[in-house]
């Protein structure tokens, strides 16, 4: 007598492994997908855009701050590095200047003469809050021009568009962490809120840097190159633009953290990770610096600091989330056992 045959033995899954958010997806419902957060990030970019666009004046007003904090027309109010650091930029301008004026000592010629005072609209004040940066002392004059009828007009919407990247970032980043949503755990589901909300913290951190720091110092290395004989005509356009663009950069590495953080919160990088490639970071921080910053060494500096204090930093709080979990990878722990007597 045949005994009756029992239903296969089904494996139940294991606790820590959970389903997935969204479940299998075909190509044509991933293209749908992109499609669908596209047009909401889109949506709330242009909303963004259209709402700087409408305070651009105090836009232009505001990114206009460190061209004058720079070329010493007015003292930086906060955190007032500039002034700082002015003699030894002064000394480190000095030394090269020779090489770009063919030995023409311009500053002792500057000292013996009287110059004309230049009334312009960025002539240098004469009053106690004015900046003391030697340079600005001497009289060395820089100013901003128009040259072109619409470069006025397109500084104003190239502050919109970068404004409404400051402003909808949250959204963009939130739409792309859903895109990629269906592909991950319901356990790494608690990561999307705090993740968007310190992506966006460290890329306006990043922005307000270069801000305050990077620009002022830029503009006072390349203005310390304009002389009484030269003077220096900046073109509005590319001052916003290139000021634009650093802030942007400066917004984009400093999501170092965040990057590094949730690898290592979905268990792709360990600390023993971190620290074996600290001498390739170190290489590639100073390539990337010099990639995204203008050609000098003082912003190439300024971005590079930043961004290796950022990686130890991150490194070390990798470490402590794995100590608090009590991850040890295999390798740390044989290591640790052989420093054992």
């Amino acid at each position: 007598m045949a005994l009756p045959k029992l239903p296969p033995h089904r494996e139940e899954p294991p606790e820590e492994e959970e389903e997935e958010l969204g479940g299998a997806m075909t190509f044509l419902e991933h293209l749908e997908e992109l499609r669908e957060r596209l047009i909401k990030s889109l949506l709330g970019f242009g909303l963004a855009t259209i709402f700087c666009l409408c305070f651009s004046g105090t836009l232009f007003n505001v990114m206009i701050k460190p061209f004058d904090w720079g070329i010493g027309n007015e003292r930086q109010p906060i955190m007032n590095i500039k002034d700082k650091i002015a003699p030894h930029l002064d000394r480190f301008i000095d030394t090269i200047k020779p090489h770009f004026f063919g030995g023409k000592d311009s500053d002792s010629s500057t000292e013996q003469t009287d110059l004309p005072k230049t009334e312009t609209q960025t002539a240098l004040p004469t009053d106690s809050s004015a900046s003391i940066s030697p340079k600005a002392a001497r009289g060395y004059t820089n100013v901003l021009t128009y040259h072109s009828p619409f470069e006025g007009f397109m500084v104003r919407i190239k502050l919109a568009i970068v404004g409404g990247i400051f402003l909808a970032f949250p959204i963009l980043f939130y739409q792309a962490w859903r895109f990629i949503a269906p592909g991950l755990y319901k356990k790494e589901k608690r990561f999307i809120f705090p993740t968007v909300i310190s992506a966006w913290f460290c890329f306006v951190t990043g922005g307000l840097f270069a801000y305050f720091f990077v620009l002022p110092i830029m503009v006072y290395f390349f203005g310390s190159f304009s002389t009484p004989d030269i003077p220096g005509f900046w073109s509005t356009d590319r001052y916003f633009t290139n000021s634009l663009h650093i802030m942007l950069a400066f917004g984009v590495v400093f999501e170092e953290p965040v990057v590094i953080l949730l690898l290592a919160f979905v268990g792709l990088i360990r600390y023993r990770h971190l620290k074996k490639w600290r001498p390739y970071v170190i290489v590639g921080i100073f390539v990337v610096a010099a990639v995204i910053t203008p050609p000098d060494p003082v912003s190439q500096t300024m971005c590079a600091i930043p961004l290796l204090l950022l990686y130890e930093i991150s490194a070390q709080c990798v470490r402590i989330y794995q100590r608090t979990r009590g991850i040890v990878d295999e390798k740390e722990e044989s290591e640790e056992e052989e420093a054992t007597p």
